[in-house]
């Protein structure tokens, strides 16, 4: 199984997937792993701005891809089984997957997820996560829609959740893809198949039900009107 091969650890950053970027144009080596403990500005999906507090743990894997192209699409997906992989390791909470990224207890959302690739030398994969840890509180409009491991009821440290990503991230970001397993553990722990959700186009909504995994893509297949596709990108919601 792979291994992180260094850690760099920071108080506070701009953003981590900055630092690891410049590191990796550097020469640092796959299985880099830059940590910090607050972000000035953090990036989320759709360059969204991601609340990165003092309380969480702020990460980013460098990521030198040497599979097939089209495997490279699962490492996003990859990358929310470490986290959920060791949050349950650690404290044993229940974690699911709101496709593509979001790692939730219950109905909020515990960890986000930004990947990045760049690839116009050497193909370079950037995979950053923030996990919210010890945090006894959110701002007021992230209250109904954010957790941590702390406001769940578990007593655990960033360093004791960090032993136990260091390991996941081995598995599952640095080690031969296991195609099948990924598709498998990303359907057991999506929080959307089986249901009628929106989906999210910068263009704008559309209604349909979530019915599966893809194998090749790990992209979400739904149904619309009898017909499905596959999506690789957007975002989706459920309805309730």
């Amino acid at each position: 199984m792979g291994q992180v091969s260094s850690i760099f650890q920071y108080g506070t950053v701009d953003s981590t997937n900055t630092v690891a970027l410049s590191l990796a144009r550097g020469g640092a080596p796959s299985g880099t792993l830059v940590t910090a403990t607050a972000q000035t500005a953090g990036r989320g999906r759709e360059g969204r701005v991601f609340h990165s507090a003092p309380g969480g743990i702020y990460t980013t894997l460098i990521v030198r891809p040497t599979g097939a192209p089209e495997e490279w699409m699962l490492l996003t997906s990859c990358a929310g089984l470490a986290v959920c992989d060791a949050i349950e390791s650690c404290c044993g909470a229940k974690t699911l997957i709101k496709w593509p990224n979001d790692v939730r207890i219950g109905t909020k959302k515990v960890c986000g997820i930004l990947v990045e690739g760049f690839f116009d030398q050497e193909p370079i994969i950037l995979s950053g996560t923030g996990v919210n840890v010890e945090q006894e509180f959110f701002p007021e409009h992230l209250e109904d829609v954010a957790t941590s491991l702390r406001l769940e009821g578990y007593d655990v440290t960033i360093n004791e959740f960090l032993s136990h990503f260091t390991v996941a991230l081995g598995k599952w970001m640095l080690s031969p893809l296991d195609r099948h397993e990924t598709v498998e553990q990303l359907r057991r722990r999506s929080c959307v198949l089986g249901k009628e959700v929106t989906l999210i186009f910068p263009t704008g909504q559309e209604e349909a039900r979530a019915v599966d995994i893809d194998e090749q893509t790990g992209g979400l297949v739904v149904e619309q009107g009898g017909v499905r596709r596959v999506l690789t990108s957007g975002e989706v919601s459920l309805r309730f």
